[in-house]
């Protein structure tokens, strides 16, 4: 059984904050989040904070969708922060050596504060 992804928008003065809820995966999930991406950046939405905690698994073209999150937000004059990993989250973005070169934050408070 697919676990969809669920993403929740909220605005935080100029930044918006994604609320993930499920899996991201290849396929409609992965597809669901850079529509949301794209629509963000083109309303001239550059900063963004990526809400981890209940995102269950990822998988390779999840993991290539978070780093190309963080380079065209970055390339857009932006910055984006991924907060509230799990553990499984934190095993994999170390596993695939992401830890160091993604912004991540505990919570969101911390998040919102980096920008």
């Amino acid at each position: 059984m697919t676990i969809p992804l669920n993403i929740t928008v909220r605005q935080i003065g100029r930044i918006a904050i994604l609320d993930l809820e499920g899996c991201l995966r290849l396929g409609p999930s992965e597809d669901a989040l850079r529509d949301r991406l794209r629509l963000l950046l083109a309303a001239g939405t550059v900063h963004i904070a990526l809400n981890l905690a209940r995102l269950r698994d990822i998988d390779s073209s999840g993991i290539g969708l978070v780093v190309r999150t963080l380079s065209q937000f970055q390339h857009a004059g932006g910055a984006c922060v991924f907060f509230a990993p799990n553990d499984r989250l934190r095993a994999v973005f170390k596993m695939v050596r992401l830890e160091s070169v993604l912004n991540t934050a505990p919570d969101e408070a911390s998040a919102l504060s980096r920008f």
